[in-house]
């Protein structure tokens, strides 16, 4: 048969794990195992950015449709963001793609088929199945509502948000206006070396 243990498993013998759970909810709200790459953050604000002047919230829209278009400029964002950290990993190592989601399964292998192409087109790369639930939107945005860095429900940047965005390097060469257009290997991998 099988044998179970009569003593009951205690991972919290001295009761301190409630106390624990209420003060790093404080001080890292949203935190999680798998929200624990901090370069996410201030690249999300960045994208939030990008959509905020793309789809400014004096466009007359419905707030539906309006945080809907920031949310495509936002994913676009992600995408171009991963790409160039896919191919800073030849010059800056593994630390370029640590903890990025989806890097496995779907950037290199989109890397690996267009090696031999001297530019990219980001609506090539489908990042995850469903990249709002599970990229990077996905597993940080209840955090940077928590950190009052952005208000998820509008996807607008707060001013703690603006001043992460502030941190990240902005790009030329990739515009929300024109998502699509091929951008050069030299231009991302560049910028995928400062991001």
């Amino acid at each position: 048969g099988v044998q179970t243990c009569a003593l009951p498993i205690c991972i919290d013998p001295l009761g301190f794990l409630k106390a624990y759970l209420a003060l790093a909810d404080r001080l890292l709200p949203g935190f999680t195992t798998v929200t624990s790459v901090p370069r996410y953050l201030p690249m999300l604000c960045a994208g939030i950015r990008a959509a905020e002047r793309l789809h400014p919230k004096d466009e007359g829209c419905e707030p539906a449709k309006a945080r809907g278009k920031r949310l495509e400029v936002l994913r676009n964002f992600e995408k171009v963001w991963a790409i160039a950290c896919g191919l800073a990993r030849e010059t800056k190592g593994d630390q370029a793609v640590d903890g990025l989601r989806g890097y496995s399964r779907y950037v290199r292998p989109f890397l690996q088929s267009n090696a031999g192409r001297q530019d990219l087109c980001i609506g090539e790369l489908n990042l995850l199945t469903n990249q709002v639930r599970y990229g990077g939107i996905g597993a940080y945005g209840q955090m940077l509502e928590d950190c009052h860095f952005v208000d998820w429900s509008t996807l607008t940047l707060r001013p703690l948000g603006s001043k992460l965005a502030d941190c990240f390097t902005e790009t030329s060469v990739w515009s929300p206006e024109h998502p699509n257009k091929r951008i050069s290997k030299s231009a991302l991998i560049a910028w995928g070396e400062n991001v």
